[in-house]
């Protein structure tokens, strides 16, 4: 034991400054904070002797974590020949949990869309963790170029697939009045606004016989600004020659419209 007058330690010094009453005990038996713990990064635990570093679980695990594989490129339609072959991409659900259900939430977008086609889709439900499902892609043409388009999934973390091919083979097909010469694959007719001011346009078959064509679908938006273009695909149905009209609609009146013809493939004909 010492010897000698105990030391005292003064505390609460902002009280003798306010005239509060101090409080003293012995420094020997003066109260013992605990060391405080050194911090991990964030996301972790603090480290101590009875917790080890590591992160917390699940903090950094994706609850639905969707992903698509396979190669995008490829889809060709060579030597006049649509459509081409099909490209089969893989969406899987790497994630913790359930995905929401798929039905109706993959969808193509971009100028190129118009030349490729969802074929087969065995998205239409919910993705289980590590489940996986296919959609099939197959490419449509009738003249030459090239064409780019995203496959995308409208949920949770939305990835989207580079969808790009090219189209080769096909003969020209001019027309003095304006129209479109269809054989056994699609055609694509352009569409300009040549007005000056936005305008909402909707499409109609008419003419000697609608019911031989069809339109796939289109890359007009709502409402095409001045001097903007946009595509409509237009498909014969069978092989027998006929006549249409493609009709361009403006709030309900046909100002302006298209002559379709279907005619035999250039192969067909030489023979």
């Amino acid at each position: 034991m010492r010897s000698g007058p105990r030391r005292l330690l003064l505390a609460g010094l902002g009280c003798v400054l306010a005239g509060l009453p101090v409080l003293l005990w012995p420094q020997d038996e003066a109260p013992q904070r605990p060391a405080p713990q050194a911090m991990a990064p964030s996301g972790d635990r603090p480290i101590g002797p009875d917790r080890p570093r590591g992160p917390l679980p699940g903090a950094h695990t994706p609850q639905v974590l969707l992903a698509w594989s396979g190669s995008g490129g490829g889809l060709d339609v060579l030597g006049g020949q649509s459509p081409g072959p099909a490209r089969t991409p893989t969406l899987t659900n790497t994630g913790a949990r359930p995905s929401l259900s798929l039905e109706g939430g993959i969808r193509l977008w971009g100028e190129g869309a118009i030349h490729l086609r969802m074929t087969q889709n065995t998205c239409t439900g919910p993705l289980p963790p590590g489940g996986a499902c296919q959609v099939s892609i197959v490419p449509v043409a009738s003249t030459d170029g090239a064409y780019a388009a995203t496959l995308t999934v409208l949920r949770h973390n939305a990835p989207s697939l580079l969808l790009s091919g090219v189209a080769s083979g096909f003969a020209p097909q001019p027309r003095p009045d304006g129209g479109a010469t269809l054989w056994s694959a699609p055609a694509a007719i352009g569409v300009r606004n040549l007005g000056g001011k936005a305008t909402g346009l909707s499409f109609a078959l008419s003419g000697d016989a609608p019911e031989r064509f069809r339109i796939l679908g289109h890359t007009c938006p709502r409402h095409l600004d001045p001097g903007d273009a946009c595509e409509v695909l237009v498909e014969a149905d069978g092989a027998a020659p006929a006549e249409a009209r493609l009709d361009v609609l403006l709030d309900g009146q046909i100002r302006h419209s298209v002559p379709l013809t279907r005619a035999p493939s250039p192969e067909t004909a030489a023979r």
